[in-house]
């Protein structure tokens, strides 16, 4: 007995964790820049993306604190995916070994490793990570952005150049 056929299961069904990280950082980026990681163009999807006043406040002048509404705003207008993008791409990329342009994956789900650093630079580089910025302070969680900027400070530099 293979408990229901769980052991031939195990054995076709792997995925490089290298390759998976780079896919998840890519699939970061993507939706943290368009709210989407399809090719299409759905404009109610590209809405969803990081944004200035993501949030729609009437003023910038007011403490977080004492905008009552904030906590049922950031879920409306900041998704799963993009909290999530928000959150973890700096984990993803940590994990993708893009320094070392190690792990070859089966093709299936491989993304072009010198796409990454384009990427971040792109990200880094706009108003894109200013907006990010105020998402991460919306979702309280000012104090985990500044470790994942002092965590990407820390890569080398051949990860994101």
């Amino acid at each position: 007995d293979e408990t229901c056929g769980l052991a031939a299961y195990r054995n076709d069904c792997w995925t490089d964790p290298v390759v998976l990280a780079r896919n998840m950082t890519i699939g970061c980026l993507e939706i943290m820049d368009k709210g989407t990681r399809s090719k299409e163009s759905d404009s109610h999807l590209q809405a969803r993306g990081l944004r200035f006043n993501i949030c729609s406040l009437t003023s910038s002048y007011h403490a977080n604190a004492d905008i009552e509404d904030l906590s049922a705003r950031v879920c409306v207008r900041i998704s799963p995916e993009l909290r999530y993008s928000a959150l973890f791409w700096m984990k993803h990329l940590s994990n993708s070994s893009v320094e070392s342009g190690a792990a070859e994956g089966d093709g299936a789900f491989d993304v072009e490793v010198t796409a990454i650093p384009a990427m971040i630079g792109s990200f880094l580089q706009s108003t894109q990570s200013l907006f990010w910025l105020e998402s991460m302070t919306l979702m309280t969680k000012v104090g985990f952005a500044r470790e994942i900027l002092l965590n990407f400070v820390r890569l080398p530099d051949s990860a994101v150049s």
